[in-house]
């Protein structure tokens, strides 16, 4: 009968083969008959060694060699499965035919169903070899990913030994993740409620996977399992991609989001401490010892803080940020305790930095706000504060801590003159009360005026209020772009007695207003009104990098050149201001001011300055120096060879009416 069974086998297996018309389309799988030909010659003398084997326990059976025919063949096994299937049901039905008992008829059945378990399993490890990747990713730094990533670890590696005392088979009621979801940071990557409803059910359906998939592989029923670990497979891409999405969508303005959790958190029962943590001089390390060392320790300070806080998770969050550097978020701490703690992290910190770049001298400034319950802070209005709290923190050893009654006094009388400031500023733009003054810049020589800069001020009866006096409050309110567009139509009220001095024009222009269509569409205006002659846009070194398409279509629409202020405070992307130079869009670059206001006394600074000034005559464009504020200066610039020259050592900002007399 083993005999005869085997020959049956043989022939079935050489008549489905063959047969010209397929039951199963292979097109589905991008495979065609040459494909799987060799796949039918091959697997027939395995599944006959298999039944023989079966049939006859003295009769081996090479299960490496059977694990490397499945490893390595390219057809899915959804193919193999059918094929099998179909034979066996054939053979069966021809089976019947014989003198054959009911239990040797179920052996036979029982025979194609192992043979079919052996390749699910080879299938399933292939499976889970393929998809190893998925347990290393970028964002592995993570919380919400990296629980994921050691879960999924744990369930590949468990299915490859066959050891299941290491399978991670819990709900997702109990798994860490559920835990996890209530730190400060997961609220503040789940802040949409439509994506984060999304992903948890995701995860349950994950868990609910997990589940199956371990009671089948521990049962050996491993073609349900490989059916399983498929949709395990396929919702485990969807839950970390959806999560990738959340951490992007947070990490793209992460301070933007730390600012939405925080007033998020304002409705709860916590108790609230926000910090702000500065490097002191940062401005002047950059100039020092350059944007890559600068970086570097504030790569290092990060690190450090985000490990100290790594135990206390669950109610602390680190950022790094715009406005400040970085902010520690700090929940349900009680204020003198965690006073001494931040005093501890920053003197272990300084210790670190000092150590690890000894010349640069490192230290921080920590101001800390504990939030008062009966009032609801809006973000510019936190940062403000956080800022006037920083400025007394400089005058107290680093640190300002906001929580005592006489502190939280003295800091409602600074909120009551802020709120005045905000109403003033407001008053001032509504009622377009704006006005201009021009500061002169000389050439080289010092005497002789090649172009003036257009410097907004409010009117305020019978003065005129300088910006540095309200700028960062109308940035704050976002008003500034309103005010650039009063500046303009301040400068077109003028617009005869100023071309009258057959001057250049330099116009300052905000980041946000380059993004913004109305004032875009004033700017328009203003340039067919007054002329592209004699005008330029002036611009930091920061837009200049992130503003270069809206920049390059104004200079195509009006052939305008653009001055690019603040050149060399650290901002700086070399290539992208080349670039633009390259095209034609610069004209003059404005080295910081903060290189030439103590260039007299700082050997650094006069060097960083001759290469700038080299470069520009490279260029073949100008190097502005501004904030000249002595003699000294004027003479070491004259002798660079620095082209222009801005400050009040040579003259204050004028009224138009003084300038028509100096013409």
């Amino acid at each position: 009968m083993e005999s005869k069974i085997l020959q049956l086998t043989s022939e079935l297996y050489d008549e489905l083969s063959q047969r010209e018309e397929k039951d199963y389309d292979l097109t589905e799988f991008d495979l065609t008959e040459n494909d799987i030909e060799p796949y039918f010659k091959e697997q027939k003398s395995l599944l006959l060694e298999f039944i023989e084997y079966k049939l006859n326990n003295k009769q081996k059976f090479s299960i490496e060699k059977c694990k490397k025919f499945y490893q390595e063949l390219d057809i899915p096994y959804i193919v193999i499965d059918y094929y099998i299937k179909l034979l066996k049901k054939t053979l069966l039905k021809e089976i019947l035919k014989l003198d054959i008992t009911k239990d040797e008829l179920l052996t036979i059945e029982y025979i194609f169903d192992d043979m079919l378990n052996l390749v699910a399993n080879i299938y399933l490890k292939k499976e889970i070899n393929k998809n190893r990747y998925l347990t290393s990713s970028k964002f592995d730094k993570f919380p919400l990913y990296n629980v994921h990533i050691d879960w999924v670890k744990k369930i590949f590696d468990a299915i490859l030994k066959e050891d299941f005392k290491f399978f991670p088979n819990e709900s997702a009621s109990n798994c860490t993740f559920t835990k996890m979801m209530q730190y400060p940071e997961s609220l503040m990557v789940c802040m949409d409620a439509t994506l984060c409803g999304q992903l948890e059910l995701l995860h349950k359906i994950l868990h609910n996977n997990a589940e199956a998939l371990y009671r089948l592989t521990i049962a050996k029923e491993y073609t349900q399992a490989l059916f399983v670990f498929k949709e395990f497979n396929e919702n485990l891409q969807k839950f970390f991609s959806l999560l990738k999405d959340l951490y992007h969508l947070t990490y793209i303005d992460l301070e933007k989001s730390f600012f939405k959790l925080v007033e998020m958190l304002e409705y709860s029962d916590k108790n609230i401490i926000v910090s702000m943590i500065d490097v002191q001089n940062l401005k002047q390390l950059n100039i020092k010892y350059g944007e890559n060392k600068v970086d570097n320790i504030l790569t290092t300070i990060e690190s450090f803080l985000k490990e100290r806080v790594k135990e206390d998770q669950e109610e602390s969050l680190v950022v790094r940020a715009i406005s400040s550097n970085f902010y520690l978020l700090s929940l349900n701490k009680e204020p003198k305790k965690f006073e001494l703690e931040i005093r501890s992290i920053s003197q272990d910190l300084t210790n670190n930095l000092n150590r690890d770049f000894p010349n640069c001298n490192t230290s921080l400034n920590i101001a800390s706000l504990e939030f008062d319950k009966n009032i609801k802070y809006q973000k510019y209005e936190l940062i403000r504060i956080l800022l006037h709290l920083k400025e007394k923190s400089k005058q107290n050893n680093g640190f300002y801590f906001a929580y005592e009654q006489a502190e939280k006094e003295e800091l409602q009388k600074w909120l009551k003159q802020h709120y005045y400031n905000i109403q003033y500023i407001e008053e001032k733009l509504n009622n377009k009360m704006v006005d201009i003054m021009l500061q002169p810049i000389y050439r080289n020589n010092g005497k002789e005026i090649y172009a003036y800069e257009a410097l907004a001020r409010f009117k305020d009866k019978n003065r005129l209020i300088p910006a540095g006096v309200f700028i960062d409050t109308v940035y704050q309110i976002g008003r500034i772009s309103d005010l650039d567009k009063l500046v303009l139509n301040a400068i077109l009220e003028k617009k005869d007695w100023i071309l009258s001095t057959k001057r250049k024009l330099f116009i300052n222009t905000s980041p946000q207003s380059l993004t913004d269509s109305s004032y875009l569409k004033a700017l328009n205006n203003f340039i067919q009104i007054y002329g592209k002659n004699n005008l330029l846009i002036e611009i930091t070194e920061q837009q200049a990098i992130e503003s270069f398409d809206a920049l390059e279509e104004i200079h195509k629409a009006h052939n305008i050149k653009f001055a690019i202020d603040d050149f060399g405070s650290g901002y700086s992307s070399l290539k992208t201001v080349v670039n633009m130079i390259n095209k034609g869009l610069v004209d003059v670059l404005k080295i910081d001011g903060s290189l030439i206001a103590n260039l007299d006394k700082e050997e650094e600074s006069q060097k960083i300055v001759q290469i700038v000034t080299q470069m520009c005559k490279i260029f073949k464009i100008k190097a502005l120096a501004e904030f000249v504020e002595n003699k000294e200066t004027v003479e070491l610039l004259s002798h660079f060879g620095t082209d222009l020259l801005q400050g009040y050592y040579l003259s204050k900002p004028l009224y138009i009416e003084e300038i028509i007399v100096i013409n």
